[in-house]
């Protein structure tokens, strides 16, 4: 699935957060405190997770703009 510029955007803002939490969590877990390391790891993950799957109130323009632009302008790839 192709990304648009904004949701790349929004995307790398996301990870620029989240590389700290992994970065932490890799270090523990090297250190031997493998709890607070799986800890910091899993919640690195559910931050990727919400920015990826939850619709915030300011998606909704954006998607609706989507469907609007597929309906009017489709594809003409089988002719």
């Amino acid at each position: 699935m192709a990304r648009s510029v904004v949701e790349t955007l929004q995307l790398a803002a996301t990870m620029t957060v989240i590389l700290p939490v992994v970065y932490l969590g890799v270090d523990f877990l090297i250190s031997g405190r493998t709890l607070l390391g799986a800890g910091f790891l899993a919640v690195a993950g559910l931050m990727l997770a919400l920015e990826e799957y939850v619709v915030r109130p300011g998606d909704v323009p954006l998607e609706a703009a989507k469907r609007a632009a597929g309906l009017v302008a489709k594809d003409d790839d089988g002719e």
